[in-house]
C-alpha cells in the first residue's frame, strides 16, 4: 500500500526511450506506482501499469498507447507488478479487493493474472495466500527460465500483516512465498520465508519490499526490509525448502522516507541477477536507499558468487 520510488522502473524507461522525447500516456489524472514489462518475444509490445488498476500497453515500441480499467473477480486494489516470460505471457499481480470487507481488510489475498496477447486482456484471477483476516499486501514476481528442474515456475513473495496498520505487539508481519508450476492456473499454499517478524504498523520496523531474482541454476534470491537492515534468503530447490536469513546490508534508520512532494516514499531494496549474461552469470546486484536525509543515498552491492559474499559498489549522495 505504500507507494515506492521503484528505480527498477526508471532505469528501464531509461533504457527504453534512450533519451528520447518522453510520452506521457495518463495526463488526465494522478497516477502512482507504475510498473511496467517488455514483451520477450516480440519487444514491440509493451505493458504498463499504474494505481488503481489502469493498464495501458503498446504494440509499436511506445510510440502509441491504449488504456484501460482492468477487473478481476477477486477485485482490484493498486500495488500492480508486471513480469515477462520468455514465453511470451505477461503476469501481473496486484492486491484484492475483497467483496463484504471494509478497507484494510478486503487486502485478504494477493491476485495474479495473466496475458497472453500483450495486455489487451488479461485472466480473471487467481487469489493467492489467503490466510483468514490477516492482510496481504506488497507482492513481487519473477520466473525460472533456465534450470532443467524448474524452468517455466513463477514465484511470487509478498507481506503478511496479522492486522494491518496495528499498533499492538502482537500483530507481527513475515514474508511469505508461492509458486506456480503451471503458467499461473493454481499456486502452492504460501509458506513463511522470513525467521523473525516486524510490527505491523506500516513502517521502518514492518518487514516489507520483498523482491525475488532467479540464477541461471534456478536458485532463487529474495530480498527486503526491516529494522534497520536489508535480508536475504535464498532456496535452491524451486521454492519447497528455504535457508536462514543474512542480513547482507544496513539501512540506518529505516526504509520509511519522507521526502518533498511525496505523500508516501520509501527506500526499499531490489534485487537482480546477472542469469541472462554470457559473461558472468554469478552475478547478483541489490539496491536500496540508505540514510534519512532529505534526498538519501543510494546504497549498490555486487555478488560474484551467487550471494556469499557482497562488494559495496557506489554509495554516492544525491
Amino acid at each position: 500500500m505504500r507507494a515506492f520510488i521503484c528505480i527498477a522502473v526508471q532505469l528501464l524507461f531509461y533504457t527504453f526511450c534512450n533519451a528520447q522525447t518522453s510520452v506521457v500516456i495518463n495526463k488526465d489524472k494522478l497516477s502512482n506506482e507504475p510498473s511496467i514489462a517488455v514483451h520477450r518475444t516480440d519487444p514491440s509490445i509493451i505493458v504498463a501499469a499504474s494505481n488503481l488498476n489502469t493498464i495501458y500497453y503498446s504494440a509499436d515500441t511506445g510510440q502509441s498507447w491504449n488504456s484501460y480499467l482492468l477487473e478481476s473477480v477477486h477485485g482490484f486494489y493498486g500495488d500492480p507488478v508486471l513480469h515477462a516470460t520468455h514465453d511470451g505471457s505477461i503476469y501481473l499481480t496486484h492486491l484484492s479487493k475483497t467483496k463484504g470487507k471494509a478497507w484494510g481488510d478486503w487486502f485478504d489475498r494477493i491476485v495474479v493474472q495473466r496475458s497472453d496477447d500483450g495486455g489487451r486482456s488479461f485472466t480473471e484471477g487467481v487469489g493467492v495466500g489467503f490466510n483468514g483476516d490477516k492482510t496481504q499486501d506488497k507482492p513481487w514476481l519473477a520466473s525460472d527460465e533456465f534450470s532443467e528442474a524448474f524452468k517455466g515456475s513463477i514465484y511470487l513473495t509478498w507481506t503478511e500483516f496479522d492486522k494491518y496498520g496495528s499498533t499492538d505487539p502482537r500483530h507481527r508481519s513475515r514474508i511469505r512465498f508461492s509458486y506456480s508450476r503451471d503458467h499461473g492456473e493454481t499456486w502452492s499454499s504460501a509458506v513463511t520465508i522470513s525467521d523473525g517478524t516486524g510490527d505491523c504498523i506500516d513502517s521502518d520496523n514492518t518487514l516489507e519490499g520483498a523482491t525475488i531474482a532467479v540464477d541461471e541454476k534456478g536458485v532463487i534470491y529474495c530480498v527486503w526490509a526491516g529494522h534497520d537492515s536489508i535480508y536475504m534468503d535464498q532456496s535452491s530447490d524451486g521454492g519447497l525448502t528455504w535457508n536462514r536469513d543474512r542480513v547482507i546490508g544496513l539501512q540506518p534508520g529505516g526504509w520509511s522516507r519522507e521526502l518533498k512532494g511525496l505523500g508516501r516514499a520509501n527506500g526499499m531494496p531490489f534485487v537482480v541477477s546477472d542469469a541472462h549474461s554470457p559473461f558472468d552469470s554469478s552475478t547478483l546486484w541489490v539496491t536500496w536507499v540508505s540514510d534519512q536525509n532529505e534526498t538519501g543515498k543510494v546504497v549498490v552491492i555486487r555478488s560474484r558468487d551467487y550471494g556469499k559474499t557482497w562488494t559495496l559498489l557506489r554509495s554516492p549522495d544525491y
